[in-house]
């Protein structure tokens, strides 16, 4: 007579956020036992029932459906759901909330998708949602190296990688390599905000021009009200700028932590690199393949710098701006952060 529970994150042993959560030190070669952790449980669920039918499954082809649940600040969900042959679906045991859902499919060499469909579920449920299939779901598109002809391209052996900036189901990051021709095709690509990455560039290489159906973009591409065949234009330079220079502590002499990293960050609105840290050797840093513009870059102990501690870290650290295939040289003191709450210096 009891209803299922709904669990939420919960941080050790017990606490609802990482802020008020117990630290647990482990030292090297060391070991812990018997720790345990409590779950949190949100409000009992009300056994609640979405169901509906998927229209437009190609023949001899099996749907799925993805969905999101969100209660609150909790959210759960499920990929690849089967739906029946004859298209219909039900989730049961849904709690009260927001249910987003999307039907996908494959049919040959077509992938096919329906509009993400967002819920306010509340007793009784929702009996009746109708979830129609069109072609979508497929990102095609191009990739040139600038001054490169396709047989010259092919030897780099490049790959384009989307992965969800905000992504509205849990997914793997998707990959499709680039052919010799530079075209490239990923599919079971869901509705939200992606992060393109090209993987494999040459360390002198970075993304020069991002083209979404003829339009400029930064990098993050949006596909929030779906997937209906989008077509990419990359462009990529091998003249990519470079910027190094010795480290040194914040008293003048060589860095002693070997966990000091220097961290690039570019301006609003400018392309970001392939990388944006770069580990100190012997007392120097070297980062290859800048986009054209304007960086700040800090050297610091890479633990001390979180979301949080990151933008007074920026403060303390050097601008620096380059042009395409600039080698520019700037040395850099470590700066230190000495207290939880205290703000870094050099």
């Amino acid at each position: 007579g009891t209803s299922e529970l709904a669990y939420t994150t919960t941080y050790y042993p017990n606490a609802p956020d990482a802020s008020s959560a117990t630290v647990v030190e482990v030292k090297a070669g060391g070991e812990i036992a018997g720790l345990e952790i409590h779950m949190r449980t949100t409000a009992a669920r009300h056994n609640l029932t979405v169901s509906g039918v998927v229209t437009g499954i190609p023949a001899g082809s099996q749907a799925t459906i993805s969905y999101q649940n969100k209660q609150g600040e909790s959210q759960t969900g499920q990929t690849g759901v089967a739906v029946s042959p004859d298209g219909r679906f039900s989730l049961d045991n849904r709690g009260a909330g927001y249910v987003r859902l999307l039907a996908q499919c494959s049919s040959g060499d077509t992938e096919w998708q329906s509009d993400l469909v967002e819920i306010h579920l509340a007793p009784p449920g929702a009996t009746d949602v109708q979830l129609a299939l069109a072609p979508g779901g497929a990102v095609t598109g191009t990739l040139e190296v600038v001054g490169r002809d396709a047989a010259a391209a092919a030897a780099f052996k490049f790959t384009v990688e989307l992965s969800g900036a905000d992504a509205v189901f849990s997914m793997r990051p998707l990959s499709g390599a680039v052919d010799r021709d530079g075209a490239f095709h990923l599919v079971g690509v869901p509705p939200g905000h992606f992060d393109l990455r090209v993987g494999a560039l040459p360390d002198s290489a970075y993304v020069k021009a991002i083209l979404l159906d003829n339009i400029s973009n930064t990098g993050t591409l949006d596909f929030s009200r779906g997937v209906r065949g989008p077509h990419l234009k990359i462009a990529v330079s091998l003249k990519g700028a470079q910027i190094s220079g010795e480290v040194h502590a914040a008293d003048g002499g060589p860095p002693l932590n070997s966990r000091t990293t220097v961290f690039f960050q570019p301006e609003a609105n400018q392309p970001a690199p392939s990388r944006t840290a770069a580990a100190v050797v012997d007392g120097r840093y070297l980062m290859q393949g800048l986009p054209p513009g304007k960086y700040k870059l800090f050297a610091a102990d890479w633990p001390q710098v979180t979301p949080a501690s990151r933008p007074t870290f920026l403060a303390a650290g050097d601008t620096v701006e380059v042009s395409e295939g600039e080698h520019a040289s700037r040395n850099l003191n470590v700066v230190v952060q000495e207290g939880p709450n205290a703000n870094p210096k050099q």
